[in-house]
């Protein structure tokens, strides 16, 4: 995940990222292959009864893959979205009541996460869902979602299925695979001047995101991929792999698979002597990451999603960094801490500017937000027909033990 702050650059946000292929409720065919869910509603009902509040709490529910190959992340953003409650809470609640987040791990398996919303859904009585992390394990809850008709706040799964009316029970945040690999190989080809790409994207839907974002710029430029190889999660031996990349020769290789692999990954062609340019999806921006694998990944170009913690002069980033800092022993928040803070932060947002505590009208306070500023994220906005809040990236390349700015944000053209 990126950390840089940069004030938006030609962006303008209107009101207006191994998948298993899953349907949803409704009769239009999106796509994708599966359905279209009806409208989700945009009236404030203040006498429907909706579960999950009580006169002292509000109970939310999260399925995220907690274990896996999405612990990594899944496991800090969700510290993020619970320090960010809890502090709610100790200032008072929103309208007079705490905020209780019911807490599911999917391991980033499909079938698990919709198991996991049918239990939130029936079992739990959650209010609504919030956050969560990783792409394949939501996209399999889509289903069971869309039948509930339960609201689903700022999950970081950035496929191209979400952010759009096809699922329009989903708030969206994050810009999509699609969207990330289009603006990462614009700027290789038109600021770098890159004409040879090769790419490592993981086997479903995210990996076909990634393909189709980075072909359209290639098609349009008359560019055709060296090679493209794909890929399983968790897969032990990149050798192979890397020999194949090797062989293309491709000056510039892209890679859309969970974190440690592609960090495998790099490190497997370095072994076997080759060293092209590399770019990734913006979870390589991630402290962690980069700790991890920094040393073999030094230039490493990824599109960025959120501030630089460490730079930033907004008040609202210093903030949270002050608050989180403190809270923690000294320790600074990392990038996915902030994932899970944006996420919390969203959700109460729209939970304190409701009308009421239904699900309509909660849905209803969502489509009311306009240009809402976290510091650390692009300005959101939703819609009656909008569920994509955020659709900018900037370009971030990895040197020494942080990153640097090659492109400020810059709105992501549909």
């Amino acid at each position: 995940m990126p950390r840089r702050d940069r004030r938006l650059t030609g962006l303008t946000v209107t009101a207006t990222s191994l998948l298993l292929m899953v349907t949803g409720c409704g009769v239009e065919r999106d796509n994708a292959g599966g359905e279209a869910a009806s409208a989700a509603p945009s009236t404030c009902d203040t006498a429907e009864k909706s579960p999950g509040v009580t006169e002292s709490e509000i109970n939310l529910g999260v399925t995220s893959g907690l274990s896996g190959p999405s612990a990594s992340a899944a496991k800090p953003a969700l510290e993020g979205q619970q320090w960010y409650f809890d502090k709610i809470n100790a200032e008072g609640g929103i309208q007079g009541r705490k905020i209780k987040l019911t807490v599911l791990d999917d391991q980033y398996q499909p079938n698990v996460a919709l198991q996991n919303v049918r239990r939130l859904v029936d079992q739990e009585k959650v209010f609504a869902i919030s956050g969560g992390v990783g792409t394949q394990n939501f996209v399999g809850g889509l289903p069971y979602i869309n039948q509930a008709k339960i609201p689903a706040v700022a999950p970081y799964a950035p496929s191209n299925q979400i952010g759009t009316m096809q699922n329009p029970y989903v708030y969206m945040l994050w810009t999509n695979f699609s969207d990330e690999f289009e603006a990462l190989t614009r700027f290789l080809v038109e600021k770098r001047n890159v004409k040879s790409f090769s790419i490592l994207a993981m086997n479903g839907d995210v990996g076909d995101d990634a393909l189709a974002g980075a072909k359209k710029v290639l098609d349009a430029e008359g560019l055709e991929f060296k090679t493209v190889v794909r890929s399983e999660p968790n897969t032990t031996d990149y050798r192979p792999i890397a020999e194949q990349l090797k062989q293309a020769g491709a000056d510039y290789v892209l890679f859309l698979a969970t974190p440690p692999d592609v960090g495998n990954a790099i490190t497997a062609m370095q072994k076997i002597g080759y060293k092209p340019g590399v770019g990734a999806q913006s979870d390589m921006l991630d402290s962690g990451w980069i700790e991890a694998f920094g040393s073999v990944a030094q230039g490493l170009l990824a599109p960025s999603k959120l501030a630089n913690l460490e730079k930033s002069d907004d008040a609202k980033v210093k903030q949270f960094v002050s608050d989180w800092t403190s809270a923690h022993g000294g320790k600074a928040p990392t990038s996915w801490n902030t994932v899970g803070y944006v996420q919390a932060l969203v959700t109460a947002e729209a939970l304190k500017q409701a009308e009421a505590l239904t699900r309509s009208c909660f849905e209803a306070s969502l489509q009311q937000m306009k240009d809402f500023e976290t510091g650390v994220i692009p300005p959101i906005t939703f819609g009656p027909q909008e569920r994509q809040g955020v659709r900018a990236a900037g370009i971030e390349a990895i040197k020494d033990n942080g990153t640097v700015t090659e492109q400020p944000f810059t709105a992501i053209g549909r």
